[in-house]
């Protein structure tokens, strides 16, 4: 007789799901700060391009240039650091999941020490409610 997963671990299984899937939404949301700041990072390196330029056209003396240059490193940095504080907290909810999943199936391959990974995940996506699939 086929054996059937305890609606525990189904149910972990769509949280998992559950909470992978609003973290993709939470991207999107934020897809418009991110944009944001992407243009403003490509203005900045665009901006470091034409200073450039202009430094080896005017001749400016080491320090001027050095000191500007630190200026446009300092920029694209605090434009950097803005993504990654955008996506961080989603980064380490997927981090999580990754680390939850892991610790579900070796779970499940306790419990049930004769079932094959693929008669694992078929039980669990067998065990999802139409609801649940969405």
């Amino acid at each position: 007789m086929k054996e059937k997963l305890d609606r525990v671990y189904i149910d972990e299984a769509v949280r998992i799901r559950s909470t992978y899937f609003k973290s993709f939404d939470e991207i999107k949301k934020k897809e418009f700060t991110l944009n944001k700041y992407r243009e403003e990072l490509e203005e900045i390196m665009l901006n470091a391009n034409d200073y450039v330029k202009s430094i080896k056209n005017n001749k400016m003396d080491e320090r001027m240039v050095s000191v500007a240059m630190n200026d446009h490193l300092n920029n694209i940095e605090s434009a950097m650091e803005k993504i990654k504080k955008e996506l961080k907290p989603v980064e380490e909810t997927i981090e999580q999941l990754k680390i939850d999943a892991k610790v579900l199936f070796d779970s499940i391959r306790e419990k049930y020490p004769n079932m094959q990974d693929i008669d694992i995940q078929k039980e669990l996506f067998m065990g999802l409610t139409d609801e649940e699939i969405k």
